[in-house]
C-alpha cells in the first residue's frame, strides 16, 4: 500500500523523502516496481473487479451470501484460497 501511494505521488515529491516518511526503503520500493504479479495476485485482481461490477449491479445491496450465489453461477469455486460455500 505504502509502494503505490509513493507510486503515484513521484510527480510531486521526492522518492528519496517519501520512502523517509514512510519507513521504507528506497531498494525495497524499487524491487517493488520491477515485481511482475503472482498468479495468485492476478486471480486476486480479477476477482476484485467482479465482485466490484455485481455489487454495483446489485445497487450496492448485496451481502456475502448474494455475492458468493453469483460467483458461484460464473464459475468462481474459490475466492482466495477459500472455498464458496
Amino acid at each position: 500500500m505504502k509502494y503505490a501511494w509513493i507510486k503515484q505521488h513521484t510527480d510531486e515529491f521526492s522518492v528519496t523523502i517519501m520512502c523517509r516518511s514512510l519507513s521504507v526503503s528506497r531498494s525495497a520500493y524499487y524491487d517493488w516496481l520491477e515485481h511482475s504479479p503472482t498468479a495468485l495476485e492476478k486471480e486476486d485482481a480479477e476477482l476484485i473487479e467482479i465482485i466490484k461490477d455485481l455489487f454495483k449491479n446489485s445497487r450496492e445491496n448485496y451481502g456475502t451470501r448474494r455475492l458468493k450465489k453469483d460467483l458461484r453461477k460464473k464459475g468462481w469455486q474459490s475466492a482466495g484460497g477459500v472455498l464458496l460455500d
